[in-house]
């Protein structure tokens, strides 16, 4: 039988479940699974909450050295995600957003947030933003290719958190990319490229929010994919499947 590997944050873990509300049973499948069975592929899932797309890359890259799959699916999560050295475990593996609750994480009190948000404000740093983000669809496409094996994309929740940055600023930034023109050339394996309605893309975060689809998220206050939205995400990737 043949492999699909799937790759993401909270939006793909097989096992997520909302801490907003426990009460919700969320052992409904997830995009991965239905996948998985429309095709008739094995399936495995390496989906994590929290996970940046660095992360999310290295994990594809680690998963393939010694490991054989038929094809990649990946869904990409918010760019300002960055990985914090874990010093207690001598690794790489502590993702997460810098929001307010993610500073009293014991691995975090040495980020500044306020810190970030002003370096971010640089436009010279808002490209760097920017080609991080495109860097690692670009590096783990190529990845892929070089194996011969099939790449799909889509932008899950929202990339871009403003950090008192114009949206305009981060847009142009990401457009003029070095690596928003490679993208470009394979935007066939792209869902709804390039991922901002502003410039005539979606995320699937976007699609639930500005497609009046309120009924595909747990709820306002966790806007993660309910059973509804795991299948309108499986649906969507079978769109570029090819």
């Amino acid at each position: 039988m043949k492999t699909l590997l799937a790759l993401g944050c909270s939006f793909t873990n097989e096992n997520w479940f909302s801490k907003i509300h426990p009460e919700i049973d969320c052992s409904f499948p997830k995009w991965p699974a239905i996948v998985g069975d429309k095709l008739g592929y094995n399936v495995i899932n390496l989906g994590q909450n929290g996970n940046s797309n660095d992360f999310i890359f290295k994990t594809c890259q680690d998963y393939l050295v010694n490991n054989k799959v038929d094809m990649v699916c990946v869904l990409w999560t918010q760019s300002a995600r960055l990985n914090v050295h874990d010093m207690d475990n001598i690794n790489w593996s502590v993702p997460g957003g810098f929001d307010k609750t993610a500073i009293n994480s014991k691995y975090l009190k040495i980020f500044n947030i306020d810190k970030f948000a002003s370096i971010v404000k640089d436009k010279k740093n808002i490209m760097k933003l920017a080609n991080e983000h495109l860097r690692n669809i670009y590096m783990l496409d190529q990845l892929c290719t070089h194996k011969n094996i099939p790449a799909y994309h889509m932008q899950g929740c929202e990339s871009f958190i403003p950090f008192d940055v114009k949206y305009r600023d981060y847009y142009k930034a990401f457009i003029h990319s070095k690596y928003f023109t490679l993208l470009e050339n394979i935007s066939e394996r792209i869902w709804r490229w390039p991922f901002y309605k502003e410039l005539g893309g979606v995320s699937i975060s976007d699609y639930f929010h500005y497609n009046d689809k309120p009924t595909h998220i747990i709820s306002e206050k966790d806007t993660h994919p309910n059973a509804k939205g795991q299948q309108v995400i499986a649906d969507n990737f079978m769109e570029i499947i090819k």
